[in-house]
């Protein structure tokens, strides 16, 4: 079957990232930051207070931005740049990176690589687990013993790790979703839980 050309151009694209990248990391010499971006904990709160009422509304998207991701990205680069302060090397961060013609399969695939090739160490920002992107980072990061540690700088043990998801998604449960996107972050998750067994 052939690939679209979007598909295929963002994969070359990609390779070119993953290319630039080897010129100035070692093989797992970085830090990764992962954080929530367009879901998470702040996601689900704003969603729930206001977001559900402009669901499907043209001004959607730039309402969640305002409220969401900007404020998610923030996070993200205090905690980078904490890290940098800290003199851990070279640090890599999600929040920077704006491809807009990609999905969040792109990212996620992206990212995965990013870990695979250069990460020795990943940081996982408070409310990763309501975050399907962070939950596969994780995944990946663990699957290649690659050691994480929360924000504030304890060791995020496996065990732990999918306890925090599995109440995430209890919580998401409790609270009854009836949206779309509620119900598919609730199902994303509890796919990853039942995976870590």
């Amino acid at each position: 079957m052939m690939k679209n050309v979007n598909e295929s151009n963002i994969e070359l694209e990609q390779k070119s990232m993953f290319d630039a990248l080897a010129c100035a990391i070692d093989k797992h010499g970085a830090t990764y930051v992962s954080g929530p971006i367009t879901t998470g904990r702040r996601y689900v709160e704003w969603y729930l207070s206001e977001g559900y009422a402009c669901a499907g509304s043209p001004n959607f998207r730039d309402r969640l931005r305002d409220a969401v991701i900007r404020q998610n990205e923030i996070d993200i680069l205090k905690v980078a740049a904490k890290a940098r302060a800290r003199g851990n090397g070279v640090v890599i961060e999600p929040a920077s990176l704006h491809k807009f013609e990609w999905g969040q399969d792109d990212y996620a695939s992206f990212w995965c690589g990013v870990i695979e090739r250069f990460v020795g160490r990943l940081i996982m920002l408070d409310g990763w687990q309501f975050s399907l992107g962070c939950v596969a980072e994780f995944h990946e990061a663990r699957r290649l013993r690659i050691p994480i540690e929360n924000q504030h700088g304890d060791v995020l043990d496996y065990s732990f790790a999918k306890h925090m998801v599995e109440e995430a998604v209890k919580e998401l449960e409790a609270r009854h979703f009836q949206a779309a996107s509620l119900e598919n972050l609730t199902c994303g998750l509890r796919s990853y839980a039942l995976q870590w067994n």
